[in-house]
């Protein structure tokens, strides 16, 4: 199935929209994030989907959670898969892929924060679902 992908630029996580996963997805209680707006919103779970971008086929562990897109690539998902993103040129890269970036409305570039922890102190040598 294909999808639209948007990439934020500020986003720390890779999401997906909730009402296009249609497989049972790993449940996370309590976390939420913090969206571009500076809303708070739920994220119901966590869910490994491949994905597919021009030639290029891998997995990546998505978010999900209701939200206007139907995916965002996260800052996550670029460093893991080793993707650049040049601003100057508004290209994403990889390998030897290279994709146009469409900004809005002919609008100029928009650097936007998703945050997705709550400010709380995480004991060193563990690991915390927020």
């Amino acid at each position: 199935m294909a999808t639209n992908l948007r990439k934020k630029t500020g986003a720390s996580h890779s999401i997906i929209n909730s009402t296009i996963v249609k497989e049972k997805f790993d449940p996370l209680v309590g976390a939420w994030f913090r969206t571009a707006t500076g809303d708070e919103a739920a994220v119901k779970g966590n869910k490994t989907r491949n994905i597919s971008i021009s030639d290029v086929s891998m997995k990546h562990e998505f978010l999900v959670a209701d939200i206007m897109d139907e995916v965002i690539l996260g800052m996550d998902f670029m460093a893991k898969h080793g993707f650049g993103l040049d601003m100057k040129r508004k290209v994403l890269q990889y390998a030897n892929v290279t994709l146009p970036l469409t900004v809005g409305y002919d609008r100029p570039a928009e650097m936007l924060q998703i945050v997705v922890q709550r400010q709380q102190k995480i004991p060193p040598n563990s690991v915390a679902i927020v």
